[in-house]
């Protein structure tokens, strides 16, 4: 990423992103409902969720870049603290990344099952997290797959620290900020504060009206009756947000002169956004999601990613460009 090709590409995108927002706001949001109704596929009138096999696999297995992420930063935490010093505290560091993996994977496995059940079990305990037996399935899930990575990824995490622990350690880090900021605005601020109605939401209940993006909600039910909470969680996307975690991607060609190539950049590049653009589309059509909700959901997580980016470069005091002659 030269000076250059980096302005270039960040006015580019800016005058892309002030597009689509003006295109989802004007006249209400009209264009935004239209692309919805245009796109939803397989809800019969009534019900929550369409039958579109796209749409569902995809919410069920939209999220899961961000437990992998997840993972794949605790098992590079597990394996930096190994054989250092003061080993007393670098063995409590791991027991609490130990634990913490598998606390993903016990999270990772939950989110698939709950899916599974509310589309063909809604009544069934596996969607608690506290019933019994689903309790203590998800904790082994989730011990056999932290076990899993950390054996996939024991010796491949070794070689990179042995190679360059410092570049490996600013990536992380860098990586991690970003995504834990923007999940955190978009899960646990944004999606409550303007408790967006659901395409599908209104589906089930005719009384709820759409509300364009910029519009704050006001009107939520204290009695949910035929509607549950989630039905108030459509902006931005969570499952669009969290697929977008794979653009972190890009930060490997920034940071490792060996992976500057065109063809590295253009993986690091096409591979995020095939996927995110797939999931995006998966959620309009299932009507989960208006199509200002996935951009936004997208646009957080890349912008936050590229923040901390020059953030950590600028406190490092480093150039966060690269010269030209050196991408070959």
């Amino acid at each position: 990423m030269t000076k250059k090709s980096f302005y270039i590409s960040f006015w580019a995108i800016v005058l892309f992103a002030i597009s689509i927002i003006v295109l989802v706001s004007v006249n209400n949001g009209a264009i935004d409902l239209a692309i919805s109704q245009n796109l939803v596929s397989g809800l019969a009138p009534g019900e929550r969720y369409s039958t579109n096999v796209f749409g569902r696999i995809f919410e069920i297995f939209g999220e899961q870049p961000l437990y992998i992420f997840a993972q794949l930063f605790l098992a590079l935490t597990f394996v930096v603290l190994d054989k250092r010093r003061p080993r007393v505290w670098c063995l409590l560091g791991q027991v609490i990344s130990g634990f913490l993996s598998i606390v993903v994977g016990f999270a990772a496995i939950h989110s698939i099952v709950r899916y599974f059940c509310n589309y063909y079990a809604p009544e069934s305990n596996w969607i608690s997290f506290f019933s019994p037996l689903p309790f203590v399935v998800y904790a082994l899930s989730g011990l056999i797959i932290s076990s899993i990575y950390y054996f996939i990824l024991r010796k491949p995490l070794q070689r990179l620290i042995d190679y360059d622990l410092n570049t490996l350690i600013r990536i992380a880090v860098v990586a991690f900020v970003a995504v834990a900021i923007g999940q955190i605005l978009v899960q646990f601020i944004l999606k409550p504060v303007f408790s967006r109605v659901r395409y599908r939401a209104i589906n089930v209940n005719s009384s709820l009206t759409f509300l364009p993006w910029y519009q704050v909600n006001s009107s939520v039910p204290t009695d949910l009756g035929v509607n549950i909470k989630d039905d108030f969680h459509s902006f931005p996307s969570g499952h669009v947000a969290s697929a977008s975690t794979t653009f972190v991607l890009m930060l490997i060609p920034c940071y490792y002169q060996n992976m500057r190539t065109k063809k590295v950049y253009l993986l690091c590049t096409l591979i995020p956004a095939v996927y995110t653009i797939t999931v995006a589309l998966a959620r309009i059509i299932y009507g989960a999601h208006y199509f200002s909700d996935v951009f936004f959901g997208f646009l957080i997580i890349f912008a936050f990613i590229w923040i901390a980016y020059f953030v950590q470069r600028a406190v490092n005091k480093e150039n966060p460009f690269i010269e030209a002659k050196k991408i070959k």
